[in-house]
């Protein structure tokens, strides 16, 4: 079992004194906490009482702080910081099950790293801010990495400028989603299998959410940017595709995936892959989508960028997240279960779970949410 230190309530101080001064570990309050979340009806009632509660009860925003850690080692290839022998873990700066991970000795292979082995060079750095953790599926991706960003660049503003700290292994999508939110942004690579990192004073920068409750602030940040960026021209209707998704790791498999996809092309629905368009593109996409149906999963999660209003029809359920996103960007969402009534969810043994949709039913509720985004 590895050692960690969890500083997520260590001493709260200043900006200037956290980062000029000689504490040790220290975080500061960038964003209070506890604006109201309000829960948005769904689309259609479930039948599920899990699948209906995140629409039920008014949640808050949890505080947004950044941990300023002195003489930390980064390493792996899952930037976990370690420091005095022990990894680093703060509440805000990583999902908490990155701390079961380093508590129970959970996939070592993912993130561990020893300090002193001597053929690893030392990197040495005055400051840099650590952004990745070892789990970068794209969903995980958007919603536990990419809101840092836009801390980082606030930052900036304010005058507190590092480069970004991130392994060799990270997939290329890392690279260009940052150049986009942060043009010019100094990036250091390391390579996990050859490098450790002595970094001297690092910056833990805060996830904005907390189980998937995002604070206000970063949805503001999200309208600007979405604003930015050019919208598509191929219409306001989504149909998000896994069908180039069937992986060795996946554990769910739509069985009647192209007569979904049929039916959502009759409706006027744009076919879209996620995994294969430029960042910029998918912003682009998205945020220009009045109407988002697909299989539940990352790509589905791309709606953060779409406005608020949408409407969302998911295939299957995993989890809150996607309702978590639909009640913090002002979405109304809607989910299609397997016609058999069970929800395909993860489970340790990875066994395949094939499932289907009823074509009838998506038809209907396809049409019900094309109504109510027609409704003023």
């Amino acid at each position: 079992m590895a050692a960690t230190i969890d500083v997520s309530d260590c001493e709260l101080l200043d900006l200037e004194e956290a980062l000029r001064g000689k504490r040790e570990v220290a975080r500061v309050r960038l964003f209070e906490g506890g604006q109201p979340i309000p829960p948005r009806p769904m689309l259609w009632p479930s039948p599920l009482e899990r699948v209906q509660e995140p629409h039920r009860a008014q949640a808050e925003a949890p505080p947004a702080d950044l941990h300023v850690i002195r003489r930390a080692f980064v390493g792996g290839g899952g930037s976990i910081a370690v420091r005095n022998g022990a990894y680093l873990y703060a509440t805000g700066a990583y999902p908490s099950y990155v701390k079961t991970y380093l508590d129970e000795n959970v996939a070592p292979q993912t993130w561990a790293f020893e300090t002193g082995w001597f053929k690893r060079k030392t990197l040495q750095l005055e400051c840099a801010f650590v952004l990745v953790h070892f789990n970068l599926m794209w969903g995980h991706w958007l919603t536990e990495v990419f809101p840092k960003l836009f801390v980082i660049r606030a930052l900036a503003e304010r005058g507190v400028r590092a480069p970004i700290l991130i392994p060799s292994n990270v997939p290329v999508f890392v690279a260009e989603v940052i150049e986009d939110v942060l043009p010019g942004q100094e990036v250091i690579v390391y390579d996990p299998a050859t490098h450790k990192v002595a970094v001297r004073r690092l910056l833990l920068p805060p996830m904005l959410q907390r189980d998937y409750l995002f604070h206000p602030w970063f949805g503001e940040a999200l309208d600007a940017y979405a604003q930015t960026r050019t919208p598509s021209p191929d219409g306001s209707r989504l149909f998000v595709s896994r069908a180039a998704m069937r992986t060795a790791y996946a554990y769910r498999e739509m069985s009647n995936q192209s007569e979904i996809e049929a039916i959502a092309e009759e409706a006027g629905f744009q076919i879209v892959r996620p995994e294969f368009l430029p960042w910029r593109e998918q912003v682009g996409v998205f945020a220009r989508a009045r109407v988002i149906a697909g299989e539940f999963g990352s790509g589905l999660h791309n709606a953060l960028v779409s406005p608020r209003g949408a409407k969302v029809v998911a295939l299957n359920w995993i989890g809150d997240i996607q309702s978590r996103i639909a009640n913090f960007r002002g979405q109304d969402v809607g989910y299609v279960l397997p016609d058999d009534g069970q929800p395909r969810i993860f489970h340790l043994e990875g066994s395949l779970q094939r499932f289907r949709i009823d074509p009838i039913e998506f038809r209907d509720r396809l049409s019900a949410a094309l109504e109510a985004a027609e409704a003023p």
